[in-house]
């Protein structure tokens, strides 16, 4: 209708004014960048990060959605509660996850239960005192021991009930339980909780003693590992009424637990590492509720380094629980809490991904 006019003195240039083709859409194209990330306070919610879709379905119909607001129905099912759709991954088994098979619905009950499970395993890591001091003089009862006359003192609660220990650090104790020994260590003990098939804790106090002192810088120090404080394959208590030590730990119930384990060397390299003795050790338990229970004891992971022994047990096993909370992480799995403290993985959620995620309907 009119052209176009260049700036002039007191006005600006122009466009021309002409008529138009008309407008029309050329495209319609979905953005999949991140938005801004948003805290719901809501442990069931999710955001994705990059190229991703949740997936969700509804029978046999599947869908893609970046919308990660689920939450658990009444019957634990894991849904996008706007629409009921559920939320497709992995439900694991006894906490084992298999995400190469098919993706599936995530259901949780909400009072889902752990079962009591036997302890199988036990793992021991850390240090154990490469420097620990070892002992010079023993005074049980009316006899001395000391670095001549060698020897060995165990305390049997009758004619020996105490006894007072000289260390080469020149440090003295006094023990009321156990068996000593000139030139060994005094025990490093450590508990391990084993369960039964019922769930029933059992603590089995198992001895580190320093047996061989390598004085030269050469060999490496011997520990001798074992289930009394005699370093005997059973252990045992002192039974006041008997006046006399027979075997098993006593119960708060008043049972009888009975630890049976071949006593075993343990020899470690002057660098501190572990290099002969096996790295596990199978440990029988009898406590007269079923068959005997086999604990295997895993060691291959101790130090010997010089300052404090900081040696310790972990166990697999538990008491039966109740699930009280779920968490996850940034990898989509499910965790659950459990009233026995049990940690244990429950689902992980599926993240599908698209070559070109705008062609999508």
């Amino acid at each position: 209708m009119t052209g176009a006019s260049a700036p002039q003195d007191n006005l600006g240039g122009t466009n021309p004014k002409q008529i138009g083709l008309g407008t029309g859409v050329a495209s319609i194209d979905l953005l999949f960048t991140d938005g801004s990330v948003q805290s719901t306070g809501k442990n069931t919610d999710f955001c994705l990060s990059g190229n991703g879709l949740f997936v969700v379905k509804q029978g046999n119909q599947t869908y893609y959605t970046r919308d990660g607001a689920f939450e658990f129905d009444s019957e634990g099912n894991y849904v996008l509660p706007s629409s009921g759709l559920y939320v497709q991954g992995w439900t694991a088994t006894d906490g084992v996850l298999n995400t190469s098979s098919a993706v599936g619905n995530i259901t949780i009950p909400a009072a889902k239960s752990m079962a009591a499970k036997a302890t199988t395993t036990a793992k021991y890591a850390n240090n154990l005192n490469a420097s620990v001091p070892t002992i010079t003089k023993i005074v049980a009862g009316t006899t001395t021991y000391d670095e001549t006359t060698k020897g060995t003192a165990k305390i049997d609660g009758n004619t020996v009930k105490s006894a007072t220990i000289t260390l080469s650090d020149g440090t003295t104790v006094t023990e009321t339980s156990g068996s000593y020994t000139i030139g060994y260590s005094l025990h490093v003990t450590m508990t391990v909780t084993a369960y039964d098939s019922l769930g029933t804790a059992h603590s089995i106090p198992v001895y580190f003693t320093l047996t061989g002192k390598d004085t030269t810088g050469k060999t490496g120090n011997t520990w001798t590992i074992s289930v009394n404080s005699d370093m005997s394959d059973k252990n045992s208590h002192y039974d006041s009424t008997k006046k006399a030590f027979v075997d098993g730990i006593v119960e708060a119930d008043g049972s009888t637990t009975t630890a049976t384990m071949a006593k075993q060397e343990l020899k470690f390299d002057t660098d501190g590492k572990m290099k002969s003795g096996s790295g596990t050790i199978t440990m029988t338990l009898t406590n007269g509720s079923g068959a005997d229970q086999k604990v295997t004891l895993d060691l291959s992971t101790i130090t010997q380094y010089a300052g404090k022994s900081t040696i310790n047990a972990s166990a697999d096993g538990n008491v039966a629980g109740t699930l009280s909370s779920v968490s996850v992480d940034s990898s989509g799995i499910i965790t659950g809490t459990y009233t026995n403290g049990v940690k244990q993985t429950e689902a992980q959620v599926a993240v599908a991904q698209f070559t070109n995620a705008s062609g999508l309907t």
